[in-house]
């Protein structure tokens, strides 16, 4: 028996939207530790992993491996249909679907879906440990923008990284363009803004009502003050992060790191790491619940072929 829950079905709304932009169908394999896919697409260029760790769920149970082959096409119909509220996921043992429950508590509504599995023949890849060159780290919604831009220009898009700045450069019949971003080292870490120490107390007393519910706005209000300092000190302090060992440039297929950008709105920002003769690693941390990571193979140069 799998079944799990989460408060919100709306981060695996997006990362469902995101998959779908790159592969038609996947084995979803669910263990103790949580939710993991992987897969490549359809013409075998890049591949995709995902892991959502059972920690991060508000309700968790797997009793045994399993196994779920679905249709993506299908199953963003299904999370098409959510707008808000909670999601509940569960399957038998030995079932032919799994089924899907959306519930908004707040306007009384209840959906129940059930989706056929497919029997997939699916071969998990080892993805070895590496070590890379170069790796930065950015604006997810920046790097989405970028790669649109250079989308518009060229087929190929060549990331340059040096310790001090990142570069992306296309050239196509329409011309050339190339974005360059510095790692602007003036920026500090902003203070927390400390929190009211002085807050009024609420008083229970029953007559002093009026007065009471004065005062529990003015806590409401630091309260919300409070929630805003901490949605700023989560934010991202610098522009560009870079860990640098040799300076690097590769080109990659723009269509590909366009497709990967569909997984931007689940998370700040985006960790690319970049080393000669291996994949890159597109990296999106999603905040408590889990990562997805995408993989593509560098552009070979005609130049290099001859040789």
């Amino acid at each position: 028996m799998f079944e799990c829950k989460l408060e919100s079905g709306a981060p695996i709304k997006k990362v469902i939207n995101a998959l779908k932009e790159l592969i038609d169908q996947a084995s979803w394999d669910l263990s103790e530790e949580g939710i993991q896919l992987q897969s490549m697409d359809s013409s075998h260029v890049a591949l995709v992993q995902l892991q959502l760790d059972a920690g991060n769920f508000d309700k968790y149970r797997c009793d045994d491996l399993h196994h779920l082959g679905l249709n993506m096409d299908n199953l963003k119909k299904i999370f098409g249909a959510y707008t808000s509220g909670s999601l509940s996921i569960s399957c038998g043992q030995d079932a032919d679907n799994v089924s899907f429950i959306f519930e908004d508590e707040r306007n009384n509504k209840c959906q129940k879906y059930e989706l056929r599995l497919m029997d997939l023949d699916v071969e998990q890849l080892g993805i070895p440990e590496q070590e890379y060159q170069a790796t930065f780290t950015m604006s997810s919604s920046e790097f989405t923008r970028i790669i649109k831009d250079m989308l518009m220009v060229g087929e190929s898009c060549t990331i340059g990284v040096t310790k001090g700045d990142v570069s992306f450069r296309a050239e196509g019949e329409l011309g050339k363009a190339e974005v360059t971003i510095t790692r602007d080292e003036s920026l500090e870490a902003p203070k927390k803004k400390k929190k009211n120490k002085n807050k009024k107390k609420v008083k229970k007393e029953k007559n002093s009502d009026d007065e009471g519910e004065e005062e529990m706005d003015d806590n409401q209000k630091s309260d919300e003050e409070d929630e805003e300092s901490s949605e700023d000190d989560e934010a991202p302090v610098d522009n560009l992060h870079l860990d640098v060992k040799e300076n690097i440039e590769l080109s990659f297929a723009t269509q590909y790191l366009k497709k990967f950008t569909a997984a931007g709105p689940l998370a700040q920002t985006v960790t690319v790491s970049l080393s000669e003769d291996v994949p890159m690693v597109i990296v999106y941390e999603m905040k408590d619940l889990g990562h997805l990571k995408y993989f593509l193979a560098p552009k070979i140069d005609d130049d290099d072929d001859d040789e």
